[in-house]
């Protein structure tokens, strides 16, 4: 038998998820001179069906610039949910440099940083990149 609410309409089926494209979202950090320090991505698709989003994690990287003294520390990469209506898929970590000598070291500047995509239960995908 049909899904029909109360008045006979016909009710789409909930289940039937839509795939966003894939996206890339990218950031690069530069010296005040214009080298790069490092890059940073997300790649990913969600899934939706106007009530529900899921996340599907294809990728979060970071790479070295050629000659950066930069460090990461604490590098993760996946996947968070926020109710139904509010998933996202990150990469992020602490980024610093120092000087070390015979393991002890100081800590000159640390970053923390996170590149991340956002979609909503409608399919709407938003780019993002937070520093701190």
């Amino acid at each position: 038998m049909p899904n029909t609410n109360k008045n006979g309409v016909m009710r789409l089926a909930a289940s039937r998820y839509k795939n966003t494209k894939t996206v890339t979202h990218r950031y690069t950090a530069k010296s005040w001179v214009g080298l790069t320090l490092f890059k940073l991505g997300v790649k990913d698709y969600f899934s939706y069906n106007g009530s529900k989003v899921k996340p599907h994690l294809n990728d979060a990287w970071y790479t070295r610039g050629t000659l950066s003294i930069w460090q990461v520390s604490g590098w993760h990469k996946g996947t968070y949910t926020k109710g139904s209506n509010y998933a996202e898929v990150y990469g992020r970590g602490n980024f610093h440099y120092g000087f070390e000598v015979k393991g002890v070291g100081l800590v000159i500047q640390d970053k923390y940083f996170k590149v991340y995509l956002s979609s909503n239960a409608k399919g709407k995908v938003s780019k993002h990149t937070t520093i701190r």
